[in-house]
């Protein structure tokens, strides 16, 4: 199989990033894969790897992405499956080359672009007018993946086949997240200061709007009454988020209480999901996410709220899900589970079983390209 893929990750075009990791290994289960990435910088030569190619194009701007167009009517090789990273400019361009290279248009959604007031919300305007872009393009993609059922079930309803859809989440729970090394779960606390009484609530990412990290400090707030040796650490805040969360917990009076961290390698973070007893995740949408596979591959039951993307993947038997808004019972959920070492044991044993079961980083590849032939074997719409 030969695969066309237009990305619009920059850390493609860098061989030491995990991104080009993973995606040489999805070239290495296909006869080629050859993809078209962004840079600015300007004349970046083409990268060769065995079956992988990737192809830097000049795109300062978002504008300038469309140039891609060009450098893909140049390859010569044969192409069996175009891929698309989203639903919205790098869907366009891969519908553009289906007119010249003849062959079906497998298009991404990695959140839940429809039926998600929470995302219209956060920019009105701009996100009517992302919503129209995906409409239009779903009436002439060929196949769609997306990483939750929340937007299957939203596409169906909108017209799209159902044996052209499929729903597969990024895999990254691992071993290494089971069974963290000993020394660097020593080494993580003694960082961090986390005292044998500790009980620790634990959030990883970047706190952009949706993840609404600030509800972190009010469920944080109502915990440390009745749970005093309650703390949150805060993993991948980068500045100036550092010194407004900083100023957050200290107007609630909570500082003491709060570790805010910058950004941790991926290959680092089983020693600091180790230290958790509680995973909260405040998003108000998700398309599905990662740290629940991480958190849950240690063993670590996990809250969130009744929202897309979130309520698939936290159940009575992982963890607790909660009314959006209710942030009494999400201060209750994180309490049951701070001072009931049994029950919370029990959630994570099921949470880490569904973890390396389902959303298993090794045996990721495998199912997307599993799905590339899928898609490819239908052919066109």
């Amino acid at each position: 199989m030969h695969a066309l893929m237009i990305s619009l990750d920059r850390a493609l075009a860098m061989p030491n990033s995990d991104s080009y990791r993973r995606h040489k290994s999805l070239a290495d289960r296909v006869s080629s894969l050859t993809i078209l990435t962004p840079t600015k910088t300007r004349g970046a030569a083409v990268i060769r790897d065995g079956a992988l190619t990737v192809i830097p194009v000049y795109a300062p701007t978002p504008l300038h992405l469309f140039s891609m167009i060009g450098a893909a009517r140049a390859v010569t090789f044969p192409v069996n499956l175009i891929i698309t990273q989203d639903m919205f400019l790098s869907a366009l361009i891969g519908l553009r080359l289906r007119r010249t290279l003849k062959v079906p248009v497998l298009v991404q959604s990695h959140s839940a672009v429809f039926d998600n007031p929470a995302w219209l919300a956060e920019k009105p305007r701009r996100a009517f007018l992302m919503r129209r872009l995906a409409e239009q393009v779903i009436k002439r993609a060929d196949f769609i993946r997306t990483v939750n059922d929340h937007e299957r079930q939203a596409l169906i309803q909108r017209g799209f086949p159902a044996d052209r859809l499929d729903v597969l989440a990024l895999g990254t729970a691992s071993p290494a997240f089971a069974h963290p090394d000993s020394e660097a779960v020593e080494a993580a606390r003694k960082a961090l200061e986390v005292s044998p009484d500790d009980r620790v609530i634990l959030w990883v990412g970047y706190p952009v709007a949706f993840k609404r990290v600030h509800l972190l400090f009010d469920v944080l707030e109502r915990v440390f009454k009745h749970q005093p040796h309650a703390r949150l650490i805060l993993i991948g805040v980068k500045p100036p988020l550092t010194a407004e969360l900083s100023m957050l917990a200290q107007n609630r009076g909570i500082q003491d209480r709060v570790t805010i961290c910058p950004p941790v390698p991926h290959d680092q973070l089983p020693a600091y999901y180790a230290l958790a007893h509680v995973y909260a995740l405040t998003s108000s949408y998700e398309g599905l996410p990662r740290v629940l596979f991480e958190a849950g591959a240690v063993g670590i039951p996990a809250v969130g709220f009744d929202v897309p993307g979130v309520s698939e993947m936290i159940t009575p038997e992982t963890g607790r899900i909660i009314r959006d808004g209710d942030l009494d019972g999400f201060a209750d959920a994180v309490l049951e589970l701070l001072n009931n070492a049994a029950l919370a044991d029990q959630l994570g044993e099921r949470a880490q079983a569904t973890a390396l079961s389902h959303y298993d980083a090794a045996g990721y590849p495998d199912r997307w390209v599993s799905l590339w032939k899928r898609a490819a074997e239908k052919g066109m719409r």
